[in-house]
């Protein structure tokens, strides 16, 4: 296989088709649990979810088992599996996602037309053009004309002032006279999020019809990131979760999803505990690096042994947060020469902090920077760092203490040394 391009060389984010096989690693027993519970099909009336801690490499694991199930579909000569994936994060809105799944499910109810036997053809074109006309009302491109009645009063004095309005607040005149009337206008309506789901149970039921073989997952990425914000658990994201149980209860469909461990937690009734994922060890992490060295350079190492081992120290077991620091600091120093050592990790850590002070969080870099120099580990910052590049880089949060957080032990090692220096 030629060297792909070094674009994807310690991409945080869930690589292409192509690569995931090749970059895949250390879910070996995740990934046949998956695989165990998908066996010829399955069926479950509750959200499949997929969950653990932040950047734990929740996406790359599904993307990894959906791909097994092709794989093993085709091994086996069948063909099981329709897959629609949808990326919540930061869409804003449940609508925003439920179009998206519609929209999947008419592009495949559209690949059937060369399956369709002759016999069924003019049921199944009649089909499509309903999808057509459902289609364009999900996406506002048509809109429903609606009668809408307005109540209000007239009210009269002696005066003969009138006056009209849907709530009188007004009397004029010594005497006053009410009466009730009634007008009708034309409103363009669209449809509901309730009925859009309605409309994606329509179509999953005409596709257990005319393609009676295979079942469809639907697969939706960071569910609880779908804020724009970013924040998670929020309403939005619950609202978009009673849409998807609807949607679950259909047959021949399965809802995945992949959440923060901290939105499954008590969570229970809405979510069928599928696969867990833990933090990743350091050997794990050292298998990651070494594969991506691998795949994109030819086995020949870009950092020095010391260097990756404060990468997985300042890990904290999360792949996400190790892939993206790797990537990060080799796009730094991307024309020096290789192996990057130690003073090198320091340049990039300096500068990170120089970036620091002209962000938003100037105000905070004082306070990191005198804690990295007196080697503390833990810290207290009553601020919101959600949206800043402080967290999971200088500070990683400490699970169910707001506004505590542990300081990175590479920052801590590398920056406290040479402020005492």
């Amino acid at each position: 296989m030629a060297v792909p391009s070094k674009l994807r060389f310690f991409d945080h984010n869930p690589p292409p088709e192509e690569l995931i096989d090749a970059l895949f690693c250390n879910r070996t027993r995740e990934l046949k649990q998956g695989l165990l519970m998908l066996d010829g099909g399955a069926t479950c009336n509750e959200i499949l979810a997929v969950y653990g801690p932040t950047r734990s490499g929740k996406s790359h694991y599904v993307r990894r088992l959906l791909h097994a199930l092709r794989t093993r579909d085709r091994e086996r000569g069948q063909d099981v599996w329709r897959i629609v994936s949808i990326n919540a994060n930061n869409r804003g809105s449940v609508r925003a996602v439920l179009e998206d799944v519609f929209v999947e499910l008419w592009r495949a109810s559209i690949a059937l037309e060369s399956t369709v036997g002759d016999d069924d053809k003019g049921h199944y074109n009649e089909w499509l053009a309903d999808l057509e006309h459902r289609r364009a009302l999900v996406l506002g491109e048509v809109a429903e004309v609606a009668n809408e009645t307005l109540k209000g009063s007239t009210a009269a004095s002696d005066g003969s002032v009138e006056l009209k309005s849907p709530v009188v607040v007004a009397r004029v005149g010594a005497k006053l006279e009410t009466r009730e009337q009634e007008s009708e206008r034309l409103v363009r309506r669209t449809p509901t999020d309730r009925e859009v789901t309605g409309h994606i149970r329509d179509v999953l039921d005409g596709l257990r019809q005319f393609d009676a073989q295979r079942q469809t997952i639907i697969f939706v990425d960071d569910l609880d990131l779908l804020d724009r914000r970013g924040r998670e658990g929020a309403e939005v994201s619950a609202q978009l979760v009673d849409q998807l149980k609807s949607i679950a209860e259909c047959r021949s469909c399965l809802v995945m999803v992949t959440i923060r461990e901290l939105y499954f937690n008590g969570r229970e009734k809405d979510f069928n505990d599928f696969v867990p994922l833990g933090f990743l060890g350091g050997d794990d992490l050292r298998k990651v690096y070494t594969q991506h060295v691998s795949v994109f350079n030819e086995g020949r190492d870009v950092f020095s042994p010391e260097v990756v081992e404060l990468l997985v120290q300042g890990a904290d077991g999360r792949v996400g947060i190790f892939l993206k620091t790797c990537r990060d600091l080799w796009r730094f120093h991307i024309e020096a020469n290789v192996p990057i050592g130690r003073s090198d990790l320091a340049e990039f850590l300096r500068a990170q902090l120089r970036r620091f002070k002209d962000d938003a969080i100037r105000h905070l870099v004082p306070e990191v920077e005198r804690v990295l120099a007196g080697h503390a580990f833990q810290v207290s910052i009553t601020e919101d760092l959600q949206e800043t590049p402080l967290l999971y880089s200088v500070l990683l949060p400490v699970p169910g203490q707001p506004g505590k957080y542990t300081v990175n032990p590479m920052w801590v090692d590398v920056i406290g040394a040479d402020a005492q220096a």
